[in-house]
C-alpha cells in the first residue's frame, strides 16, 4: 500500500507537469502561427520546431547525466547522481525562472491571462464580434458601464492593445497602479487640468495610431440603463479623426460588482435567471458593433451602443422557458422588461409590489400579472375598478413598497382625503404609472404632483406603447436614485430609455451609419427596437423585434423621451 501510495503521488505530478506545459505549449503555438508574417510564417514554425527538439535533445543528455549510476566501489550501494525528487526539484526552479522571465517579458500579455483565468473562473464569459475592430490605426471604443469589472474586461478581450480612460481615484495601491502602467491606462480626476492633460493624451495617443477606450458616462450605471454622455468626453468625441467602434458589456447588472439593490459589493449573492432556475455563474458577454463613420455625433454613437446592447439581452434571455408565464407570451421578453424595471427601481429583496393594472393596460400582461415570479419578489394583483378606499386598504394589506397604478387610480386616491398620515404610504416607495403614448404625460404629471402633495409619495411614469408591447423608458424614483451625479429622473419626459431597447428618432439615422435596413419601417418614422417587445404569439426570436412608435419622438442627451422641439415657422 505504501509502494501504490507513493506511485499514485507521482502520476498527480506527472499529470499535473504535462497540464502545465500544455497550458505553456498550446497557447504559445498559436500565438506564433497568428502573429508570424504570412509570407515567413512557414520559415517561423520551422525555426521554432527545431529549437523546440532541439532543446528536448539536450534536454535528454541532460537527464542521463543526472541519473548517472554513481558509487561502484566494492561494498558501496549503485544509486544515481540525482533523485527523481531532486530532477522535480530541478525543472520546478527551472520553470519559475522562466515564468519570471516571461512575465517581465510580456507583461500586458501575463496580467491579461492572470486576469482572464478569474474572469472565466467567476463568470461564463463570452466576447461576439472582436473582429470588427480595426486591427491597426487610430480607434475609438466606446462602451457602457455598469460595474467595477468592466475596465478590465474590455482590454483583456479586444484583440489590440486598448488604452483605457480611467478614473484615477479607482486606482489605488501598488497593485493597480503598476497594472495602469502595464496596460498604459489614462488616467483623469475631476479637476479641470487633470481632465485637460487627459483629453490631451487620448488625443496624442490617437495620433500615434492608438486604440483607446472610453466610458462616455464618466461612471458607473446607478440603474443599469445606458446615461448621458459626459460633455467633457462628448466633446472629445466630436473632434477625434478616427473610427468610433461601439461596444456592449452585458449581464453584469445584478452581480455584486454593480450598483443593482442601491449599493455595491454588500449585497447578498443574487443569481441570474437563465432558461428558468436560478444560475450561479452569470453570463457576461462584450459585443463589438461596426465602425461607425469618422464625425459620427456622440448621440448616435450612443444609439449605436444601446442597439447592441439590445442585441446582447435578447440573446442572453432567448433561452428563457417557463417562469410562470402562458405559452402565448413571450418569457424572453417578459424577461428583459422585469431586468429593465428592476434596474430602474433599484429593487430590493424586501419590495412588495401590488399591481392594479387592468386587462389590456401597459405591462398588465407582464409585470402586472406575472411580477412575482418575474421579480423575484412578492407580489399581488388586486383588481383595478375597486374605489379609493379599496386601493389604500390593498396597499396597506399587503405592505407595499411599490404600485404599478393607472392615472386614474392616483388621481383618485389623491382626492380622497387620505393624506401623508395614513399609513397605507408608510411603507410605500414609489408609484409607477405605464404611459400608451406621450400625450398622455401631461394627466399622469397632474395626478402625480397632486399626489406627491397629499401623500408625499412620488409617482415616476414609464412609456410602454401598445405598439411596441414592451417597457420602452421609464423614470427613476428620485429616492432611490444611486447619487447626484447623474440625472435619472425627469418629470418632462415619459422617462429614459431602457436597457436593451434603443430608440431612433427616425429609421434614416442608422442607415446613415450603415445599419442593416429594417423592412417595412418608413425612414422618417421614430423606431423601436429591443428585447423588451415580445415576438407575436410568443413566437422564439433571434434578434429584438423593431416597431413603429405611435409617435415622433426625440431623445436629450441624457436619454430621455420628449416630445420633438416645434420647429420654428412649421
Amino acid at each position: 500500500m505504501a509502494a501504490w501510495s507513493r506511485l499514485a503521488g507521482a502520476i498527480v505530478w506527472l499529470a499535473v507537469l504535462g497540464i502545465g506545459a500544455g497550458l505553456f505549449d498550446v497557447p504559445l503555438e498559436a500565438y506564433l502561427q497568428e502573429q508570424s508574417p504570412p509570407a515567413r510564417r512557414g520559415a517561423v514554425l520551422a525555426s521554432t520546431n527545431l529549437l523546440t527538439f532541439a532543446g528536448m535533445f539536450v534536454a535528454s543528455l541532460l537527464y542521463g547525466f543526472l541519473r548517472m549510476p554513481v558509487g561502484t566501489a566494492a561494498g558501496e550501494a549503485v544509486r544515481p547522481l540525482l533523485s527523481a525528487r531532486e530532477i522535480f526539484g530541478i525543472f520546478a526552479g527551472t520553470a519559475i525562472i522562466a515564468t519570471a522571465g516571461a512575465v517581465y517579458a510580456a507583461p500586458r500579455a501575463s496580467l491579461r491571462f492572470f486576469v482572464g483565468s478569474i474572469v472565466h473562473m467567476f463568470w461564463r464569459y463570452r466576447v461576439h464580434d472582436e473582429r470588427l475592430l480595426p486591427k491597426d490605426g487610430a480607434a475609438v471604443v466606446v462602451a457602457n458601464h455598469l460595474s467595477w469589472l468592466d475596465g478590465f474586461l474590455l482590454p483583456m478581450s479586444a484583440p489590440r492593445p486598448v488604452r483605457m480612460v480611467v478614473y484615477g481615484p479607482n486606482i489605488r495601491g501598488r497593485f493597480l497602479r503598476m497594472l495602469s502602467d502595464q496596460w498604459r491606462f489614462i488616467l483623469f480626476d475631476p479637476k479641470p487640468k487633470s481632465i485637460g492633460r487627459a483629453l490631451k493624451a487620448i488625443q496624442t495617443g490617437l495620433t500615434d495610431g492608438d486604440c483607446v477606450g472610453i466610458f462616455c458616462e464618466g461612471g458607473i450605471s446607478r440603474n443599469g440603463q445606458l446615461l448621458g454622455f459626459k460633455r467633457g468626453l462628448e466633446w472629445l468625441l466630436s473632434r477625434v479623426e478616427a473610427p468610433i467602434v461601439p461596444a456592449s458589456i452585458d449581464g453584469l447588472w445584478g452581480s455584486q460588482l454593480s450598483f443593482s439593490e442601491g449599493r455595491y459589493f454588500t449585497k447578498g449573492i443574487r443569481r441570474q435567471r437563465q432558461g428558468g432556475p436560478w444560475r450561479l455563474r452569470r453570463s457576461v458577454t462584450l459585443t463589438f458593433g461596426r465602425p461607425l463613420p469618422v464625425g459620427t455625433p456622440p448621440g448616435e454613437a450612443r444609439l449605436a451602443i444601446q442597439e447592441l446592447a439590445a442585441e446582447a439581452v435578447r440573446r442572453r434571455m432567448a433561452g428563457i422557458r417557463g417562469v410562470g408565464l402562458p405559452p402565448e407570451v413571450d418569457a424572453a421578453a417578459a424577461a428583459a422588461t422585469a431586468e429593465a424595471f428592476d434596474g430602474c427601481v433599484l429593487l430590493r429583496r424586501t419590495d412588495r409590489l401590488v399591481s392594479s393594472l387592468a386587462p389590456g393596460d401597459p405591462l398588465h400582461d407582464t409585470l402586472g400579472m406575472h411580477g412575482g415570479p418575474l421579480l423575484g419578489i412578492h407580489a399581488t394583483t388586486v383588481a383595478a375598478d375597486q374605489p379609493s378606499a379599496g386601493l389604500r386598504d390593498a396597499l396597506l394589506r399587503e405592505r407595499a413598497t411599490l404600485w404599478l397604478a393607472r392615472v386614474e387610480q392616483v388621481s383618485a386616491v389623491a382626492s380622497d382625503g387620505a393624506g401623508s398620515g395614513s399609513p397605507a404610504w408608510a411603507r410605500l416607495a414609489a408609484v409607477v404609472v405605464p404611459l400608451r403614448a406621450l400625450g398622455d404625460l401631461p394627466a399622469a404629471r397632474a395626478a402625480a404632483d397632486r399626489f406627491r402633495e397629499v401623500t408625499g409619495v412620488e409617482v415616476v411614469t414609464a412609456y410602454a406603447p401598445p405598439e411596441a408591447g414592451g417597457l420602452v423608458a421609464m423614470n427613476t424614483p428620485v429616492s432611490r436614485r444611486g447619487g447626484d451625479h447623474e440625472t435619472t429622473c425627469d418629470a418632462g419626459s415619459v422617462g429614459r430609455v431602457v436597457n436593451g431597447v434603443v430608440v431612433w428618432p427616425a429609421a434614416s439615422m442608422r442607415q446613415r451609419l450603415g445599419f442593416q435596413a429594417l423592412p417595412g419601417i418608413a425612414l422618417d418614422r421614430s423606431v423601436v427596437i429591443g428585447a423588451t417587445l415580445p415576438c407575436p404569439d410568443g413566437a422564439a426570436c433571434a434578434s429584438p423585434r423593431a416597431a413603429l412608435l405611435p409617435d415622433l419622438v426625440s431623445i436629450d442627451e441624457e436619454g430621455f423621451i420628449r416630445a420633438p422641439e416645434p420647429v420654428p415657422g412649421g
